[in-house]
C-alpha cells in the first residue's frame, strides 16, 4: 500500500487510516513530494477503497513545447512546489532531482507517452488532446482539472476558449496567459499557437493577410473543435485580427 504523511503527528500511516478534519497530509509520486491535502470534511459511514496501483508519470523526452507550457502552467499556479521556471526540458525544469526508481518514464514525442499510458495501467501523462481521443478506446481518459471557481473542468475546445477569452496581448502579438481566470468553465492548461507574418506590402503579403483573416473568421470556427483545438472568440479575437490588419500595411 502507498504511504501518506501527516505533518500533525509526523509518522507514516498506510493509505487505508481514517483521515481526519482539518488534518494535513503530503502527497507524493514514488519519493517526490507533490504538495499537500487538508481535509475539509468528512462523512460518516462512507468507505473509500483506493486501488494499490502505483502512479507512473510518463514525460517528453528531449525537448518540446508542450513541456515547456505544461511546466509553465506548474511553476505559476504551485510556485512553492513546482519551484522552477518552464523549460523546453522536462528534466530541466523538474524541481530536484529526477527519480530513477521507475516512478519517471521517458517517451518520445507526444505519440509516445500516450502510447505509454495506454499500454501502461497506472501511468499518467501530458500531451495534446486529440492524442488521448485517438487512444479512448484503449481506456485512455483525460483529468478533470480546478480551475479558481474551485470547479473540475474537463479540456474541450469551448474550456479552452474560455480560458483564452480575455487574455493579454501585447503589440508584437505574444498573449500572456492569465492563470488567475474566474470562469468556472475554464479549462486552465492551455497552449496557443501562432502565425507569423511580414508588415511590408507586396502582391504575396496581400494574399497572407487575406489567409489569416479568413483562418480566424471563417476556417477555425468550423473546423477547429474538431480537430481538437479551439477556434479565437472574445476580445482575444479581435486583438488577434487588429495584429492581422498590420500584414500588408508597409
Amino acid at each position: 500500500m502507498t504511504d501518506v504523511l501527516t505533518s500533525k503527528i509526523s509518522k507514516l500511516l498506510t493509505k487505508s487510516v481514517a483521515y481526519s478534519k482539518g488534518s494535513t497530509y503530503a502527497t507524493k509520486v514514488g519519493n517526490v513530494s507533490l504538495g499537500s491535502v487538508t481535509v475539509d470534511d468528512t462523512i460518516v459511514g462512507t468507505t473509500l477503497t483506493l486501488p494499490a496501483t502505483p502512479i507512473v508519470v510518463a514525460y517528453r523526452s528531449g525537448t518540446s513545447g508542450t513541456s515547456n507550457n505544461f511546466t509553465d502552467y506548474l511553476n505559476k499556479t504551485m510556485p512553492s512546489i513546482w519551484t522552477k521556471p518552464a523549460n523546453d526540458s522536462f528534466t530541466t525544469a523538474f524541481p530536484g532531482t529526477l527519480p530513477t526508481n521507475g516512478t519517471f518514464q521517458a517517451a518520445s514525442g507526444s505519440d509516445g507517452v500516450a502510447e505509454y499510458v495506454r499500454t501502461h495501467n497506472g501511468a499518467i501523462t501530458y500531451t495534446e488532446l486529440s492524442y488521448l481521443e485517438e487512444r479512448a478506446a484503449g481506456g485512455v481518459r483525460s483529468a478533470a482539472i480546478q480551475n479558481n471557481s474551485l470547479a473540475y473542468v474537463l479540456p474541450s475546445s469551448a474550456a479552452s476558449a474560455e480560458f483564452f477569452a480575455e487574455a493579454a496581448v501585447d503589440e508584437a502579438g505574444t498573449v500572456t496567459k492569465d492563470y488567475t481566470v474566474k470562469s468556472a468553465t475554464a479549462y486552465m492548461i492551455n497552449a496557443i499557437a501562432y502565425g507569423l507574418a511580414y508588415k511590408a506590402a507586396s502582391t504575396d503579403n496581400a494574399a497572407v493577410k487575406s489567409y489569416f483573416s479568413y483562418f480566424l473568421n471563417s476556417c477555425s470556427p468550423k473546423n477547429a473543435a474538431g480537430a481538437g483545438y479551439a477556434p479565437l472568440s472574445g476580445s482575444i479575437l479581435t486583438k488577434a485580427l487588429a495584429q492581422v490588419a498590420k500584414i500588408n500595411a508597409g
